[in-house]
């Protein structure tokens, strides 16, 4: 009897916390721009329920953007294989974060982004190959 999805805090996003139990590969059903500190707001659902909605930070953006696109629209009906990152930092604070691990993409991804002002980390996106890609 799986209890991951009692673990979810209570909030209008997902939250780093809700995956220490483990990665979770998503599906991004749909993308929404809104007013605020976080601009993008992702729908997303696994194989068997909708998940809350994921609101990914600056530097996630960034990696989204370079895989599929300036064009959101594009993002929708590709997978994302999520994970909760210790080591992620908020007002100079490790806070924990959710990084992309691997995604729907053709070749891996490597890139350099920046952290925080001045620092820069290579960021690596492995090939997720999902059987709907709709």
């Amino acid at each position: 009897m799986d209890v991951t999805h009692t673990l979810a805090a209570k909030s209008d996003q997902l939250n780093a916390d809700d995956l220490v139990g483990g990665p979770v590969v998503v599906k991004i059903m749909g993308v929404n721009i809104v007013n605020g500190d976080q601009p993008v707001v992702i729908q997303i659902a696994t194989a068997d329920r909708k998940l809350q909605p994921w609101k990914p930070c600056l530097t996630m953006r960034r990696l989204l953007t370079k895989m599929w696109g300036k064009n959101a629209t594009k993002w929708v009906g590709n997978f994302v294989k999520l994970y909760s990152d210790p080591e992620v930092k908020w007002a100079g604070k490790k806070t924990g974060g959710i990084r992309i691990a691997a995604a729907t993409v053709s070749e891996p991804i490597e890139i350099s982004l920046a952290v925080s002002k001045g620092k820069k980390q290579l960021y690596k996106v492995g090939i997720l190959k999902m059987e709907d890609k709709s």
